[in-house]
């Protein structure tokens, strides 16, 4: 057998990647590539047996059963083949099985905030050819749908006050956390994406401000690291908890930077956490207490959710109403923290700071906009507030290749303006694409 390598890079962290490769819903999608009707039956943990099945032409099952043989989440599958499939039965003897018994292994690795893929293929000679021509293909494939999933996660937003320093901003965090880059940067929106999470600015006028309700969770390994990120931070800025030991962390602070932004810094492992910088949200006055229902919340209506721990204030540790003092669940794939406030607070959720879900179809805003606004708040231009207060944007993923056009731009602004809920086909028809 021979040992075929294939690469690509993704725009995308290693966990959206593997998630994309792996996924039950995903894997037939890339996997296309080779055969439409393409899927599995098994796990991917070490040990687990694992069968990928395909449909021929005479409408019978067929494929490969193989035991994944090693696995590291974020770096490493490696799959054993030791069967081919015919029909519901699987065949571990004979020439044909001896072709096709190498390793298929799967390599990811973190560079610069993207992600390196590697594939390494044990393969007899005459089915070089085949996988030549078909691996490329599926890569390509993975590589564009999970580029474009990395755009749909939640991701929070900042309102600035209209001085023009969103730009100037976002230079100054992307400095500060390796494998960080600027996206996009105009007049009114910067998009960029710092320690695994996309943040978009929107420097719209004084009309709103963040506050603490919303802020970034940031861990650094090295405390040089943090010390950097502090007086950045820190200069021109307002501390809220001085950087230094406490109970729960050897090297923490909280500060508010001076383009209103808050930020939580803590020394610690990256990989304990899972992503570097973390939006978390504070529950307090008109909130307080509501960590646990809005995480309930939450991770009910999206569709890919979990809630992954929680630790509980004890008794007389709050001076007010808490229950959650930390807690992490994902939505999508990206993670978010949760707090009740243990102290009495002035202030609340506002659109200083709201959090932005990018839908492809008109079904995935009207699901998305009633779940939130039907108990909460609509506003204009696809903002709405959910039961606990917290601001989102629901925007069509469409919006920001119409706004590119010079020719229809301004036409489509004029369209949305209009709107409360972002009607898709009203906004094709003015970029007269309908």
């Amino acid at each position: 057998m021979e040992r075929l390598q294939f690469t690509t890079e993704i725009d995308a962290p290693v966990s959206l990647v593997e998630e994309a490769m792996l996924g039950k819903f995903s894997y037939p999608l890339w996997t296309a590539a080779f055969n439409g009707t393409s899927t599995y039956e098994g796990g991917w943990n070490k040990g687990d047996t694992i069968k990928f099945i395909g449909v021929n032409k005479e409408g019978k099952k067929e494929g490969l059963a193989g035991t994944i043989k090693e696995r590291i989440p974020g770096e490493l599958v490696e799959i054993q083949y030791y069967g081919l499939l015919d029909g519901d039965t699987i065949i571990t003897e004979g020439a044909a099985v001896e072709d096709w018994s190498g390793l298929e292994i799967y390599r990811f690795a973190a560079v610069n905030g993207k992600t390196t893929l590697t594939v390494l293929l044990d393969v007899n000679e005459q089915y070089k050819d085949y996988f030549n021509k078909s691996w490329p293909e599926a890569l390509a494939i993975l590589k564009q749908y999970t580029e474009q999933k990395a755009i749909h996660r939640p991701y929070p937003c900042f309102w600035f006050n209209g001085e023009k320093k969103a730009q100037e901003a976002a230079e100054m965090y992307c400095a500060l956390f390796a494998g960080s880059s600027l996206r996009s940067s105009g007049s009114l929106v910067t998009h960029f994406e710092i320690g695994g999470l996309p943040v978009m600015l929107l420097d719209a006028g004084p009309m709103f401000r963040p506050n603490p309700t919303i802020s970034l969770y940031a861990t650094f390994e090295k405390k040089e690291e943090i010390d950097r990120a502090w007086s950045a931070f820190a200069a021109e800025g307002k501390v809220l908890m001085p950087l230094q030991q406490y109970e729960w962390s050897s090297y923490y602070g909280w500060v508010e930077d001076r383009f209103g932004i808050n930020w939580q810094l803590t020394l610690g492992k990256i990989a304990d956490v899972g992503q570097q910088v973390v939006p978390l949200l504070m529950f307090c006055g008109a909130q307080q207490n509501k960590a646990e229902a809005a995480i309930d919340y939450y991770t009910h209506i999206f569709r890919d959710a979990e809630k992954l721990f929680d630790m509980r204030y004890q008794p007389g540790q709050a001076k007010t109403n808490a229950t959650i003092v930390h807690a992490r669940y994902r939505l999508g794939n990206t993670l978010f923290m949760a707090m009740d406030s243990g102290v009495p607070q002035p202030f609340s959720f506002n659109q200083g700071v709201s959090l932005v879900i990018s839908c492809d179809t008109q079904a995935e805003i009207d699901y998305y906009w009633q779940e939130f606004s039907s108990k909460g708040e609509e506003s204009q231009c696809g903002w709405c507030a959910d039961q606990f207060g917290v601001w989102w944007q629901v925007v069509p993923t469409i919006l920001g290749e119409l706004m590119a056009d010079p020719a229809t731009s301004q036409a489509v602004m004029n369209a949305f303006m209009k709107m409360k809920k972002f009607e898709i086909d009203v906004l094709l028809r003015a970029a007269n694409r309908k």
